[in-house]
């Protein structure tokens, strides 16, 4: 039974660039869980950061990284 509170809690920030309109996002996020019963919990966190780049033709280029650990608990 996987009854219980699971929630995330991060912050994100972006920066635009002039009037080209690129973008670069950062952020982090926790990821927790109260469950019922302990052997279900579910913990983590992710490091993200990304970048926007506004192409010609209304195309976009928007390479992306994440660094991220989740624990599990799990019945045997």
């Amino acid at each position: 039974m996987r009854d219980g509170a699971y929630w995330t809690l991060g912050q994100f920030a972006r920066f635009l660039f002039s009037e080209s309109n690129h973008e670069f996002t950062v952020g982090a996020q926790y990821r927790g869980s109260s469950p019922e019963k302990q052997d279900y919990a579910y913990d983590g966190w992710e490091l993200s950061t990304r970048l926007l780049f506004k192409l010609p033709y209304g195309f976009e280029f928007a390479p992306f990284a994440s660094l991220s650990r989740d624990y599990y608990g799990s019945p045997d």
